[in-house]
């Protein structure tokens, strides 16, 4: 009997020992957790950020990510992807890739976990270096006579148009170069135009991102006649007939309308019509041709169009034109949208001015709407000095408001000036300051006055343009004795 327990004994704990290891092997196995890729994307946060800031290495348990000055840290969307089979959470709640909204005002603790694995991975979102404006290399290889310069929203890549200096006249084209990968790079062999043009010419992009120029010509039928040729990757070719107006022009703008196409403005120049001299005319490219000697639907004729300027903003063209010949001198505003015309500020004059200079003028249009407007005024106390001013008219309240105080520069003697809003929406301008050298100053949004002029070069300038890629970084372009500098405004190179 005990040799019968005793087998019975050892059988059963043989079947423990078993049924043991087969718990053993059923046991799941989990694999490593936590983050391959982490970033904030601006596909991922519309209007917020321009370009996407990712993590080199996104294994570490503590991330951190540098981000603008400008962004608001409070609602912001971050993507990632994790190893095989990983739940990520915050404070319970799962988040998802690319769409989970979170705070990161303060540091944020993710948790990754995969069965009984999990690790947790701190990310703290902090403010990046200052940009700062550095030197590129010059263009050393034509001599100009004067430059417009727009950076492509394509590409981000500075264009700039520019009449060639020649010892003939008949011999000063246009011509049109880019900015990339630190290397110049001219756009077609021989030129734009096919002779001279006149002194003010404009470029805009199509939204492919090609570079078009409107001049005026002095080849076509009626010398100064307004032409425009686009350049299609190998070669430039004319938008529609060469000498699209009825006359000679000068004063020239040009736009890539949103749902429509290309549209030029200029101040009619002619003496036997169809519009009055120095009127505003402006031409519509559609169906392959020209429908030029337009007068815009709320301005008078009899007002002197000079320097139009043009600004594309989702699906609105604004034009700015500066109203000469009449005194006080003033500023128009017009709103183009879906086929109609508004005018959205008549003969404007910035309060307290008494004038504004013909030298120069420019704009800029806000995300929302608001239309900042760069004068040169002068003021009751002080009639001879027309001190940079800038101005937002708000379309919803109708008002004016002034952006600081006027920055302590006479236009009326160093002439060049120009504004840019960054991505963010922050007024920088770029002018000739009073020892002739190329400065930029930027808007301070937390002080809502201007911050300290930087000066660009020790070099004397003659004109100056300021503009931004879609992802913050700034040019200035500058002619400095017949050549063309760059400037940049990007990250610290360290």
């Amino acid at each position: 009997m005990k040799h019968v327990l005793k087998s019975l004994f050892a059988l059963l704990m043989v079947a423990g020992l078993f049924t043991a290891c087969s718990d053993e092997d059923d046991e799941k196995v989990y694999g490593p957790v936590g983050f391959k890729t982490f970033g904030f994307y601006a596909a991922d946060n519309v209007g917020v950020l321009f370009q996407d800031y990712v993590v080199e290495d996104s294994t570490s348990a503590s991330l951190t990510v540098f981000l603008p000055k400008e962004v608001a840290k409070t609602a912001l969307v971050a993507r990632f992807t994790t190893t095989p089979d990983d739940i990520v959470t915050i404070n319970g709640v799962e988040q998802v890739s690319g769409e989970t909204v979170n705070d990161f005002s303060a540091p944020v603790d993710y948790f990754v976990t995969e069965g009984t694995n999990n690790v947790r991975i701190t990310v703290t979102v902090t403010t990046a270096p200052a940009f700062v404006w550095s030197k590129l290399p010059a263009f050393m290889d034509d001599s100009i006579t004067g430059l417009v310069m727009k950076v492509n929203p394509s590409n981000g890549q500075p264009y700039l148009v520019f009449k060639q200096d020649r010892e003939s006249s008949s011999d000063e084209k246009a011509a049109v170069i880019t900015f990339a990968n630190n290397a110049w790079t001219q756009l077609g062999d021989t030129g734009v135009s096919e002779g001279q043009v006149g002194s003010y010419y404009d470029i805009a992009f199509n939204n492919a991102g090609q570079p078009a120029v409107l001049y005026a010509d002095y080849t076509a039928t009626i010398s100064q006649q307004s032409s425009a040729k686009v350049f299609d990757g190998q070669q430039w070719a004319y938008v529609g007939n060469k000498g699209f107006t009825a006359d000679k022009v000068s004063y020239t703008g040009l736009a890539f309308a949103p749902k429509a196409s290309w549209m030029a403005f200029s101040m009619f120049d002619g003496r036997n019509g169809p519009l009055a001299r120095r009127a505003l005319n402006w031409s519509s490219f559609a169906n392959n041709a020209w429908t030029s000697d337009l007068s815009l639907p709320g301005r008078a004729e009899t007002l002197y169009a000079y320097l139009p300027r043009t600004k594309v903003v989702g699906d609105s063209l604004y034009l700015g034109i500066f109203n000469a010949g009449t005194t006080p001198q003033t500023v128009s505003i017009y709103k183009y949208v879906d086929g109609t015309w508004t005018v959205l500020a008549d003969q404007y004059l910035p309060e307290g001015a008494t004038n504004i200079n013909l030298r120069d003028f420019d704009l800029d249009v806000t995300k929302d709407g608001k239309v900042m407007v760069l004068t040169g005024a002068n003021s009751a106390e002080d009639a001879s000095t027309y001190k940079l001013t800038l101005t937002s008219f708000n379309p919803a309240t109708q008002t004016w408001t002034l952006v600081g105080s006027p920055i302590n520069v006479d236009l009326g003697t160093v002439r060049y000036m120009d504004l840019a809003l960054s991505p963010y929406d922050v007024p920088f301008v770029a002018y000739k300051d009073a020892t002739g050298y190329a400065s930029v100053v930027e808007f301070d949004t937390e002080a809502m006055q201007w911050g300290e002029a930087v000066v660009l070069d020790a070099l004397t300038i003659d004109d100056i343009y300021l503009d931004f890629a879609p992802n913050g970084v700034g040019y200035v372009a500058t002619d400095v004795d017949g050549r063309i500098q760059l400037y940049t405004f990007d990250k610290p190179s360290n």
